[in-house]
């Protein structure tokens, strides 16, 4: 196959025009109401819309996740967050931060944004504190498996409300656990990122993908304790069963 010169040298750029911006509106409102492309986006399934109309398109070999629901959160919602941080330098498999917002509100769990990016620490202190003001989170978990009191020291300066928890067991368990096992009842705002929900929906326990975004959803379902919990002996054999229906165990 012939390569032309600006390919060679990498002088070609991906022009994506997405049906539905990271803002949550339309593209083209004016041609294209945003209601009517969420009805679309729900008739179709998440797969297709992102393929045909969000210009991503979904490996979706071995996922567990069906398609999200869309819904936004009641008003009087309580929100908290969990953020996920990654410091690894630069390599092939490296982590991105995770950051996910929302709150239960009757029978469901609503999530109101949902992020992933890869930057430097002090650029995710800043977008850390902007997503917490502007969704009033009420408070912020922060993930210190290697002791990062210093994360939670800076979010408490900056007047974040915040408390930091470990994570222990297996990741694999808790995204099944937390985020699979509820998925049911979670709803996703427009709000949420596109590549956040992308990762979440490749999520595989087959398949080596990055799991930030879904490992963030479980550790805020797990934090504000929503759904089964694992520590019970009855939400353990839940589990497993789950499992075993699905054929995956």
């Amino acid at each position: 196959m012939k390569l032309f010169e600006p390919e060679i040298k990498g002088e070609w750029h991906v022009l994506r025009l997405p049906a539905i911006l990271e803002d949550g509106s339309s593209l083209w409102p004016e041609r294209f109401k945003i209601e009517n492309v969420l009805k679309l986006r729900a008739r179709i399934g998440e797969g297709r819309f992102s393929a045909l109309y969000q210009q991503i398109p979904l490996d979706v070999a071995e996922q567990i996740f069906s398609d999200p629901k869309f819904e936004e959160a009641p008003n009087d919602t309580k929100i908290f967050a969990f953020w996920d941080p990654a410091f690894r330098k630069a390599e092939k498999k490296k982590d991105f931060n995770a950051f996910t917002a929302g709150g239960a509100n009757g029978e469901k769990f609503f999530v109101i944004s949902g992020e992933i990016w890869r930057a430097k620490l002090g650029e995710s202190y800043d977008r850390i504190e902007k997503l917490c003001k502007q969704f009033q989170v009420s408070r912020l978990f922060i993930e210190n498996n290697k002791g990062e009191a210093a994360l939670e020291i800076e979010m408490q300066r900056r007047g974040i409300q915040c408390k930091g928890v470990t994570s222990f067991g297996d990741k694999d368990f808790r995204i099944q656990q937390y985020a699979r096992m509820n998925w049911d009842k979670i709803r996703f705002s427009n709000l949420v990122s596109q590549k956040y929900l992308k990762q979440i929906l490749e999520y595989s326990d087959v398949v080596e993908r990055h799991d930030d975004a879904p490992d963030s959803l479980a550790g805020l379902i797990k934090e504000t304790k929503f759904g089964p919990q694992a520590e019970g002996m009855k939400n353990r054999i839940g589990f497993f069963e789950m499992l075993l229906n699905e054929g995956r165990w």
